[in-house]
């Protein structure tokens, strides 16, 4: 299936290009990205153990 691309948004790159300038902003979404990508490798490694995922916690 072919996918045609939207037209870009003007305000919406303006927007994106002042957002990178903020040192905040950067951290904040690398954080992002780091957390997401660190609990996607953690899942898919236990996915591949016959172990059950626990929280750390005792569980009576």
């Amino acid at each position: 299936m072919v996918r045609i691309a939207k037209q870009p948004d003007p305000k919406r790159i303006h927007a994106l290009k002042q957002r990178i300038q903020d040192e905040n902003y950067l951290d904040a979404a690398i954080q992002r990205l780091a957390d997401k990508l660190t609990n996607e490798l953690v899942d898919r490694r236990e996915g591949d153990q016959y172990t059950p995922r626990t929280t750390g916690r005792d569980q009576n």
